[in-house]
């Protein structure tokens, strides 16, 4: 929901040059945590923590443990990033002329689609700091989605006009 709010407010500042289409991905959506989705981070914050850390050593077939191993694992959040990363490969080179796509997702999601646009080990992506409504931007090699560039991270330079 909150990505979705962050895309139309994107989406409204960049009419000045066109209105964007916006269009919903599943694969693009925030880190399902399962049971414990809704609750206050304080209460779980020691087992995101393990979580994190197992994902970031390459132990993805991790989960949230709380309220019976629900939720995503690392594994599967890896597969939803090459969905995602194919879908927007797919929607940039079929238009004509401006091929830029702009994603929006959370960090915890970009973490991953970083590390695997960059082919770097997640545990590099998991200590970058990635602040909210910051803008990261790759560049996808046509015909291999999950290989690209990583051109910029974390840049925050748009946000300076809003706290003066």
């Amino acid at each position: 929901l909150r990505s979705v709010e962050t895309a139309q407010v994107a989406s409204r500042e960049l009419s000045w040059r066109r209105r964007p289409k916006l269009q919903e991905l599943d694969s693009l959506a925030e880190i399902d945590f399962g049971n414990v989705e809704g609750a206050k981070v304080r209460e779980f914050r020691r087992e995101l923590g393990t979580l994190y850390a197992n994902w970031s050593m390459g132990k993805l077939d991790a989960r949230m443990m709380e309220g019976g191993g629900s939720g995503e694992s690392g594994r599967e959040v890896l597969d939803r990033v090459h969905r995602a990363l194919s879908t927007l490969e797919k929607m940039a080179f079929e238009m004509t002329n401006d091929r830029t796509i702009v994603g929006v997702s959370h960090s915890s999601f970009l973490r991953f689609l970083l590390a695997s646009v960059s082919e770097q080990p997640l545990l590099l992506t998991a200590i970058q700091k990635i602040g909210n409504c910051s803008v990261s931007v790759v560049d996808l090699e046509q015909n291999n989605s999950t290989k690209g560039r990583v051109l910029r991270i974390n840049e925050e330079g748009h946000l300076a006009s809003l706290t003066s």
